[in-house]
């Protein structure tokens, strides 16, 4: 079953039954006809050609970079950056990429390469996009806070905290940096040093990125109006109430009308007055960001009537808001979404989600057709276009995608090799368009995949098995393209064949020398141990109460080791030490852990100790003394035998005790 379709309709809204309630409302069909080119309204700052500094583009968001081009088809990633998870719009400026990501971090990464530069990391979700202004980076997160970051090093040089999540992303004009923020508040700050220059509350979040024209700032709110602030006092110069709410749109100012999307109409206002110049749509349509060029309004839709969900790019006049042509996704599974799209010579760029992942769409401006795509195999945002190249962010991490230079080429090398069956090294991968590297076993079935490798030769590539092979066999390793395309030569996937021969895991050995010794009852000495794999070795008391661990030990031969005791000995203790591997298992010898026990005597025994040695000293002189009293009489005719036997029996009992107590160390 066909799950989606991108189909293209000129000079029309998606018409009949489709969208049968979908209607125009204007009060500009009387005004004379437009004239055949449109002027942005003043940015007040010089947008330099090869940049895109900001969301949108420009200060006035109109999602058009009229001095840019795009990449020609057919067209291929250059690189990809992963991030963790989700990653916003980016900024492209000096040769940087500047992107948010949901793993709470700020990148930035080298445009030709996607190396990174640095990273600044926050205490949330950044999935404000970054706007750059005179070396700093302006850039809001989830943990409520705007940082202002060195262009340069990723440094920190300010920040300003508000009441929630900062996902709008900021306009930096004449100094000021204007954003939004969940807390329902809109924000001037100071762009040097982040100071509160004024604050502007309204009655809803701010999920609308602002607009800045001609002193005004023009920004979305979740309490249904749209408002014009004074961009020096935060005065409220007007306000315009939707009929169905704004949603997460943000204006886009062009020849003095400000065009935003609603949860039911695409509104055209009045700049100066806020009076409505026309509304396009009806109830089940959401629309969201404009892109404005050249006279026409593009914008996505996402429609709710149907039984299945159809995402619409939408092309108005944007004079009185005639439809001129649409196209879109419909995905009879789950819903499909278009992302804010972007106006480059003559084509319009926007990403998408689909059931089958998402990816990169270019339209031609004039009427919609589609000029090539890019599945992404994952969801992609709104992109930004600089010197022909495509750079976004995705559910993988962010990406540049290019005109392809030449037919994509890999070569492979894969030997026979021994393995323990978890993990095959790849000997050498050569990808000129980078990508990665798939293990299968001989019925097909993928058993590993390498991480994504960068365009170029890479050698000795470990490829992680699951589940791990049990016995011997043939292995095939195959190249793959970033977009999960293999590559080909003669229409055959480059791949390499090996066998795999699985040995039985060398088993880890350990010894361990602990001698009998003297403490003050805090700390022990190991006098050696020698380990194949690293670990540890852990002091437990004859109960095999754990009393100590030495810090984790590298592979190799340790001596002296002190371990410092918990509690410390009061009394002399057998104590035992036993080797551990890394994974908490101990050493095993012949099945039994690998261990030594010592007699540890603490300082404390010593006195009793000695007295009582001294005591038995004294003892046996005397009776040595009684004894040699005793043979001298004897000899003398003085002393009966049986007399001198009992001295002597006196002598050589107390001269055997201390003997044995010698022995036992007392």
């Amino acid at each position: 079953m066909e799950r989606r379709k991108f189909l293209s309709r000129s000079g029309t809204a998606i018409g009949g039954g489709l969208l049968g309630t979908y209607g125009l409302t204007s009060e500009a069909s009387a005004q004379e006809p437009p004239t055949d080119g449109q002027t942005q309204a003043p940015a007040q700052f010089q947008q330099l050609e090869g940049e895109w500094p900001k969301y949108r583009y420009d200060l006035p968001n109109t999602g058009h970079a009229p001095t840019e081009t795009g990449p020609e088809p057919p067209v291929s990633v250059r690189w990809m950056f992963e991030t963790g998870r989700g990653s916003s719009s980016p900024a492209v400026v000096d040769g940087t990429v500047y992107i948010g990501s949901v793993d709470g971090n700020v990148y930035a990464l080298d445009e030709t390469d996607g190396s990174e530069q640095w990273r600044f990391g926050t205490d949330g979700s950044v999935n404000s996009s970054p706007a750059v202004a005179n070396g700093t980076v302006y850039v809001g997160s989830d943990d409520g806070t705007i940082y202002a970051l060195d262009a340069t090093s990723g440094s920190e040089q300010w920040q300003f905290e508000t009441d929630g999540p900062v996902r709008p992303s900021p306009a930096v004009a004449n100094g000021t940096v204007y954003v939004g923020s969940y807390d329902t508040n809109v924000y001037a700050l100071d762009a040097g040093n982040g100071s509160e220059q004024w604050i502007f509350e309204t009655g809803g979040w701010i999920t609308s990125s602002p607009a800045v024209a001609d002193g005004i700032v023009y920004v979305g709110s979740r309490d249904d109006n749209v408002y014009a602030i004074d961009t020096t006092s935060g005065d409220e110069q007007w306000r315009f109430e939707t009929l169905g709410g704004v949603g997460f749109s943000s204006p886009a100012v062009v020849d003095g009308t400000v065009y935003i999307g609603g949860w039911d109409y695409m509104y055209a206002i009045d700049a100066t007055t806020g009076a409505e110049q026309w509304r396009f749509g009806g109830i089940f349509y959401h629309w969201y960001t404009p892109a404005v060029a050249d006279g026409t309004v593009y914008v996505e839709i996402q429609y709710l009537e149907a039984p299945w969900s159809v995402a619409v790019l939408q092309a108005l006049d944007a004079s009185d808001g005639t439809p001129q042509w649409s196209t879109y996704v419909e995905d009879d599974w789950m819903e499909a979404y278009l992302y804010p799209p972007v106006v480059v010579d003559e084509s319009v760029y926007v990403g998408a989600s689909e059931w089958s992942g998402g990816g990169l769409y270019a339209l031609n401006a004039d009427g919609g057709a589609l000029q090539w795509n890019f599945d992404m195999g994952s969801y992609v945002g709104p992109p930004v276009v600089v010197d022909a190249t495509v750079y976004g962010g995705s559910g993988r991490g962010a990406y540049a995608i290019e005109s392809e230079p030449a037919e994509p080429a890999a070569a492979i090398t894969f030997s026979e090799q021994e393995s323990d069956g978890s993990v095959v090294v790849v000997d050498e991968v050569e990808l000129s368009h980078g990508g990665y590297v798939e293990i299968t076993d001989a019925d097909g079935t993928v058993r590993g995949q390498s991480a994504i490798l960068e365009a170029g030769t890479h050698e000795n590539v470990e490829v992680t098995l699951s589940p791990v092979l049990e016995e011997s066999q043939n292995l095939t390793a195959t190249g793959y393209l970033p977009s999960g395309e293999p590559y080909l030569e003669d229409d055959e996937p480059v791949s390499d064949t090996a066998l795999i021969t699985v040995t039985e895991p060398v088993e880890p050995t350990a010894s361990i020398t602990f001698d009998d010794q003297k403490s003050d009852g805090t700390s022990v000495t190991i006098r050696q141990v020698e380990l194949s794999e690293g670990g540890f070795v852990e002091i437990t008391d004859e109960g095999g109460v754990a009393r100590g661990r030495t810090a984790p030990l590298d592979a190799g031969t340790h001596e002296n080791l002190e371990v410092m005791l918990t509690p410390p000995l009061t009394e002399r203790r057998h104590l035992t030490a036993t080797v551990y591997r890394d994974i908490d298992a101990p050493y095993l010898d012949d099945g039994q852990p690998v261990s030594a026990t010592a007699l540890v005597l603490v300082h404390t025994d010593e006195e009793p100790r000695k007295t009582k040695r001294s005591k038995r000293k004294r003892t046996l002189e005397r009776k040595k003394r009684e004894y040699e009293k005793a043979r001298k009489k004897y000899e003398k005719g003085r002393l009966r035998e049986n007399e001198l036997k009992k001295k002597r029996g006196a002598y050589e009992r107390a001269k055997r005790e201390c003997e044995e107590y010698k022995k036992r160390g007392e």
